[in-house]
């Protein structure tokens, strides 16, 4: 078999190191060829091999290949391109985030503001049409409100031609019921750590005699690193731990959090670092005690970030939402959402002031993560994907059909019978369709 792995490839993307390990497993299972695209400006990693750029050629290329899989995350610059060749070639789309409302709001609006707002109404009605016309007034504002990602989360826009889809959480799943009608299929991300090349913190002098606290990803503002920093101070713990912060930021939001790090007094308690290389955040990871991931609101399907904490032993502290409710109780210790510095402070006490929990849960942690996220297993999860693909195209079809023959029969779009049917249509042409039973009971449709 023949796959093309269309995924953002730089050092920079978390996506494309999950690609890394996807690809390098795949190719040692046996009969499977696996070429990677990635979008031009997305190159950089040169392992397992530096990959092929996109291209205007593409497109034929790509419909030369068996199996196509497009990975669709939520930053415009590396999954635009990738969006758009899944709209013209069909394949199987990995889905890494729940709402793509940034790629998707930059992507529209680069053919005009009028088209985004036609497309928010095509799928989400006159509501979602109005919210168009708001985000094209305030976007830094909209496009980060929990309820523009919880009610117009835009995937339905990214999964439109796919074939099939993959997702990484039990809870991505669920969410993706209602908004995409063929197979779902749940793979936990990869993780390796075993092999895993760390650089020296020397040069960091972080402390021997301080637990090490580490905030590490992408430095959004839905991360809530002030609130980090802010649980520090309130519990008291600037004496007793170290924050390294470390993550892709602009450099004016890197220079406020050190002002507020500043101002709370924990000058000598913080390292802020900016990006890392995957040398030193291996290092860092290794060197950790503790690890703190509070994304609200949360949009992601999984968090490569609390595969690979775990995947390190790490205890975490998260927020009690989404994906991260699925990470082992004992490994983990939760906070509600929003997350504030109070509670925050609290979880990370109870891992600070128990040094056995914390042996526990990493212990847990490592075990969770060998048994949940290896390449092997993410490997036989996409082949799997890929031979029961395209049971979309059937039950759109079918559906279609459906409600040709329903209207003609006078039944309209609104009708519940119409609705039922749709439903029945889905169930009875998915990968691993129910059957009928021999004869209809009487009374209408009542089987329906």
């Amino acid at each position: 078999m023949r796959i093309a792995w269309c995924t953002p490839f730089s050092p920079r993307s978390a996506i494309g190191a999950v690609g890394a390990l996807a690809v390098d497993a795949l190719r040692r299972t046996g009969d499977v060829d696996v070429d990677i695209w990635y979008p031009v400006d997305a190159g950089g990693r040169t392992w397992p091999d530096p990959g092929r750029e996109i291209d205007e050629t593409t497109v034929e290329r790509l419909a030369e290949y068996d199996a196509v899989v497009y990975n669709i995350g939520d930053q415009p610059v590396y999954h635009g391109p990738i969006m758009d060749l899944a709209h013209a070639v069909p394949g199987v789309v990995i889905l890494h985030d729940l709402s793509i409302v940034h790629l998707v709001y930059n992507r529209l609006r680069e053919v005009g503001d009028d088209h985004f707002a036609r497309t928010m109404q095509r799928w989400y009605g006159p509501e979602g049409e109005q919210a168009a016309r708001e985000g094209l007034a305030r976007p830094e504002d909209w496009l980060w409100r929990p309820e523009t990602v919880q009610t117009y989360p835009m995937t339905e826009i990214a999964l439109e031609h796919a074939t099939g889809v993959v997702t990484h959480s039990a809870y991505a799943a669920e969410a993706l019921r209602d908004r995409y009608v063929g197979d779902v299929t749940v793979v936990p991300l990869p993780v390796s750590v075993e092999d895993a090349d760390a650089g020296s913190l020397d040069s960091l002098g972080l402390p021997d005699d301080r637990l090490v606290v580490l905030q590490a990803g992408v430095l959004n503002p839905n991360k809530h690193v002030h609130t980090v920093v802010e649980a520090i101070a309130e519990a008291g713990l600037g004496d007793r731990v170290h924050l390294v912060v470390c993550g892709h930021a602009q450099p004016q939001d890197l220079e406020r959090l050190r002002r507020h790090i500043d101002d709370l007094g924990l000058t000598r308690s913080s390292t802020v670092l900016g990006e890392v290389s995957d040398q030193t955040l291996n290092a860092l990871r290794t060197r950790a005690d503790i690890a703190t991931i509070l994304r609200h609101p949360c949009g992601e399907a999984a968090s490569a970030v609390l595969a690979e904490s775990l995947a390190f032993g790490l205890p975490v502290v998260s927020v009690d939402d989404g994906c991260y409710r699925e990470a082992p109780a004992d490994a983990v210790s939760r906070v509600p959402t929003p997350p504030s510095a109070s509670r925050v402070a609290a979880a990370l006490r109870r891992w600070v002031d128990a040094p056995e929990a914390r042996e526990r849960a990493s212990a847990v942690a490592r075990e969770f993560a060998r048994e949940q996220h290896s390449p092997e297993a993410y490997a036989r999860g996409i082949l799997d994907a890929l031979a029961t693909a395209g049971a979309a195209r059937r039950r759109t079809a079918l559906a279609e059909d459906l409600a040709r023959i329903a209207a003609r029969s006078g039944y309209g779009p609104e009708s519940s019978l119409v609705t039922r049917l749709a439903a029945r249509a889905h169930e009875l042409f998915g990968a691993a369709p129910r059957r009928l039973p021999p004869t209809f009971p009487p009374g209408g449709d009542s089987a329906l």
